[in-house]
């Protein structure tokens, strides 16, 4: 299927020569201004290429591509206008980060050479994105299963701090919400270095010995250092890296466009995760919100304390003693299971995967797993009825 382009101009005489000329090349869209535009990216979207004039009644092509380039960010943006003008070329590129910038009249050839280049150009961004995703989903699948080998509880913490996170992702650009949760998800890995007992002392907020805190307080830069070479993971290091001790205070919101801004604001934001899951280990969700309101305030912080405070309503579940071959992917664990010999395999509140699955299947192998395991089957339609 051929990639879609669309092409954005108030004078309908320029689109039905751009129809007359273009349609038998591209799967051309057109629209005569930026809100069909928005429409039709929403409705008819992704497109390879867009094509904006300049200047349009109401919103004008700069903010157009800056916009599209926020909903679609793989979309190749190009600017077409009359105004051969040194700052309407400028502003094109920085704020709508345009491609080519084509003036009018445009011969029929040379904006066909500019489709072409746009379309390659799109692909290339895609299979480039596709490469690394793929890459980053292995990386990050081996690391989190072993995690949840050789550290339970940790796995667990990670998890109870990604749904921590999630409450305040409004406050984050869209783009950036993969980065927000991987980095809460993956933010214990380096407690793997840590002795066993320092481990649980900082996840429930146990008193360390002076010696014990200088060797958990390297834990997020030993994390930082595993992470900051893999491919579109740096950011993600840094705000790991960075949430023991984020700047408590800002004289002004975030600029969250700007990436040392959205590294700070990260780390803080873990940072107030991380906190408020080792006070709720002793005390009740206001207690909590109450102290860490009390530490330090800002707007962004206030902001981020009241989307946490808003938990969002509890899913239903049903309980049941299941046999290790009754589990099923989706289930959360309601105790601890362990192995035979008394070994902690999955912690309390661990939702069942398809890997955690094999991994208890081998351990049934070897050495046995205790039975029944205490469940929580989330109810739907299907489920209540059949129930």
């Amino acid at each position: 299927m051929p990639e879609r382009i669309l092409l954005v101009d108030d004078e309908p005489r320029v689109l039905d020569g751009y129809r007359r000329g273009l349609r038998r090349r591209y799967d051309l869209f057109v629209a005569d201004g930026a809100d069909a535009a928005l429409r039709l990216l929403d409705a008819e979207g992704p497109f390879a290429v867009i094509v904006s004039d300049y200047q349009m009644p109401g919103t004008d092509g700069i903010r157009l591509l800056a916009e599209v380039a926020r909903r679609s960010p793989d979309t190749v943006r190009m600017m077409l206008t009359g105004q051969a003008d040194l700052d309407v070329a400028t502003a094109a590129v920085n704020d709508g980060r345009v491609f080519r910038f084509l003036t009018k009249p445009c011969p029929a050839t040379d904006l066909a050479m500019a489709l072409d280049a746009g379309i390659e150009h799109y692909r290339l961004i895609r299979a480039e994105r596709e490469l690394l995703e793929g890459t980053l989903q292995g990386t990050v699948r081996l690391m989190t299963e072993l995690m949840g080998l050789l550290d339970p509880d940790g796995i667990d913490h990670g998890i109870r701090l990604r749904k921590l996170i999630s409450r305040m992702l409004d406050e984050f650009p869209a783009e950036a919400h993969w980065q927000l949760e991987l980095a809460a998800e993956l933010s214990q890995l380096g407690t793997l270095t840590l002795p066993p007992g320092v481990r649980r002392k900082l996840r429930t907020g146990a008193a360390l010995t002076p010696r014990e805190e200088k060797v958990a307080a390297a834990h997020p830069r030993t994390t930082h250092d595993l992470l900051c070479d893999i491919p579109r993971l740096d950011l993600v290091a840094r705000m790991i890296g960075a949430h023991q001790s984020p700047p408590m205070n800002r004289p002004r919101d975030l600029s969250l466009t700007d990436p040392e801004d959205l590294v700070a604001a990260g780390a803080h934001a873990l940072h107030i995760a991380t906190e408020f899951d080792r006070l709720t280990q002793s005390v009740s969700v206001d207690e909590a919100i109450r102290a860490l309101e009390e530490r330090a305030s800002s707007p962004f912080r206030t902001r981020l304390l009241t989307r946490l405070a808003a938990a969002p309503p509890e899913p239903s579940y049903r309980r049941a003693a299941l046999a290790l071959a009754e589990l099923k992917v989706g289930m959360v664990v309601e105790q601890n299971v362990e192995s035979a010999s008394g070994m902690l395999l999955l912690g309390e509140g661990r939702e069942i995967t398809g890997p955690i699955l094999q991994h208890l299947r081998r351990f049934q192998e070897s050495t046995g797993v205790v039975e029944p395991i205490h469940v929580l089957i989330p109810v739907t339609e299907e489920t209540s009825v059949a129930v």
